[in-house]
């Protein structure tokens, strides 16, 4: 009973989503105890895992370039779990040395082996698992053809590189004056989307975002001076999403990730952040 038991928690939490992100303690000892050879750089990410070998031991680096392949998938295959990977990973490795998996422009996962006459380097990324189920254009459609109240903020623009002053981006805020409102409907030509990794916490899911393209704004009032469109915002009329539309692409479910567009850091590689 004790075995069905750990056989039953062991498959409910295979391919567990939303995907967890890896944390491991004591790998670089873990490696250097399974690979005896000698390796000049050994290096985990902030959260332990190894993300980046390199050797320049003979018993690998003299291997010709089938049985180097080879061996360097045992390698990868043995301590696919230091990697953040699962072995059938490390086993697709190409004979050029790079396997990436991507979904639409969602980095789910890399190895990148460089292989010269002197040293092998790997380089490594933690594999996201996440199987899609909803396709990009289904999400498009939800944004596609709805009507949103457009409000346009007119202001004037900093002018000096205020990034470059001691305030930072702070001191790049830009006050807005005067205010335009008008109706708009999206075609399918203003709604960009693709997909990305939204990191909450110490899991990842792997979404869409829909967001409208910038298109012409109206002109300002002739009376309110040298003023430009500095800022935009859209309500949703009628039973259209908000926007950005985050969608989970495994689940199905609409996300509130607080995000100010698709482009917003949550909405970048997740392996940079602890």
């Amino acid at each position: 009973m004790r075995l069905v038991a750990l056989l039953l928690a062991l498959t409910s939490t295979a391919g567990a989503y939303p995907f967890t992100v890896p944390k491991r303690t004591g790998a670089e000892a873990a490696f250097r105890k399974r690979n005896p050879q000698h390796w000049t750089v050994i290096e985990t990410d902030k959260r332990g895992v190894l993300m980046h070998v390199a050797t320049d031991d003979p018993s690998l680096v003299a291997l010709n370039g089938d049985d180097r392949i080879v061996a360097i998938r045992a390698l990868l295959h043995a301590n696919a779990d230091l990697f953040g990977f699962s072995p059938d990973t490390a086993d697709r490795i190409p004979d050029g040395g790079l396997l990436v998996d991507e979904e639409d422009s969602a980095l789910l996962g890399e190895i990148n082996v460089q292989a010269g006459s002197s040293m092998i380097d790997i380089t490594t990324m933690f594999w996201v698992e996440a199987t899609p189920k909803v396709d990009l254009d289904s999400v498009k459609k939800r944004v596609a053809g709805k009507r949103y109240t457009e409000t346009i903020g007119y202001g004037t623009g900093p002018q000096i590189d205020c990034a470059m002053t001691g305030l930072g981006v702070k001191g790049c805020v830009t006050t807005v004056k005067h205010t335009r409102t008008r109706a708009v409907t999206f075609d399918a030509s203003n709604v960009e989307i693709f997909s990305a990794l939204l990191r909450e916490g110490n899991t990842i899911r792997l979404v869409a975002c829909a967001d409208v393209r910038s298109f012409e704004d109206p002109e300002p009032a002739p009376a309110w001076g040298e003023v430009m469109a500095v800022q935009r915002k859209f309500s949703p009329l009628g039973g259209a999403p908000a926007l950005p539309l985050v969608v989970d692409r495994v689940t199905g479910q609409v996300l509130h990730p607080n995000v100010k567009g698709c482009y917003d850091p949550k909405l970048m590689d997740p392996r940079q952040r602890d």
